[in-house]
């Protein structure tokens, strides 16, 4: 993933699209925190039902919120010391700031983006698993809060996990740090091209601000769909 060097999303110009067509979509977010107990904490104050992960070999331990359109948030630490890569490029982010990191993008299986990606001249790089495939983008580097999964076969999902108090049914928008490079990339994967830096899919929105200068480019908010909409803003 550059561990998860970057990824992908999408675009077209009409206003009146059936969404049920559209195969991309996002997948899940990743948040990055330095105390994940505090992190449960808190949105858990804020009405979500959350599902706890487990503490991995590399060190790696997360959480998450899973929504009723099968998007979900997830939230990522460190305990101990990290043992390979993966898990020492997250304490990296971590060290840098908390916050989002990554937006990961699903609905294509693995060898039609791979077609894709070669068709518009992407480098990239396929990670196999037991149940899932990554596809990372290896360049430009401005597209490196984003990835691919390909899932192998549906995972089981307890709805109980879906009940959240505050009614959240999904997320809304997710705010992504991008330019030129990313509106293309986007375009070419698909995603409906709303105009004003927006960026459609069946399970939310992406929505393009403007990077900081010098900075590795990463997540600036994300919305959900509650009944009062909540915000969150790194």
């Amino acid at each position: 993933m550059d561990v998860l060097k970057g990824l992908f999303i999408i675009v077209m110009l009409n206003l009146s699209v059936d969404f049920s067509a559209q195969s991309i979509r996002i997948d899940h977010v990743i948040e990055v925190v330095h105390n994940l107990d505090s992190a449960i904490n808190k949105y858990q104050q804020m009405g979500f039902v959350i599902k706890l992960g487990s503490l991995h070999a590399n060190g790696l331990k997360n959480a998450h919120i899973k929504l009723a359109n099968k998007s979900s948030y997830e939230l990522m630490s460190i305990q101990g010391e990290p043992t390979d890569n993966v898990a020492k490029h997250y304490q990296e982010l971590i060290e840098e700031h908390e916050g989002g990191v990554y937006i990961c993008l699903t609905g294509l299986d693995t060898a039609e983006l791979i077609a894709l990606l070669s068709e518009k001249e992407y480098v990239y790089t396929v990670i196999e698993g037991a149940l899932w495939n990554y596809i990372i983008l290896d360049e430009p580097t401005d597209l490196r809060p984003f990835f691919f999964i390909d899932y192998k076969k549906p995972l089981p999902e307890s709805k109980k996990y879906w009940n959240h108090k505050n009614g959240s049914k999904g997320i809304q928008t997710v705010y992504v740090e991008g330019g030129l490079q990313t509106q293309k990339f986007l375009t070419d994967i698909d995603f409906i091209n709303l105009g004003d830096y927006s960026f459609k899919s069946s399970t939310g929105i992406i929505e393009l601000v403007r990077p900081c200068k010098g900075k590795r480019l990463r997540l600036t908010g994300v919305d959900f769909d509650a009944v009062n909409k909540i915000c969150i803003r790194y």
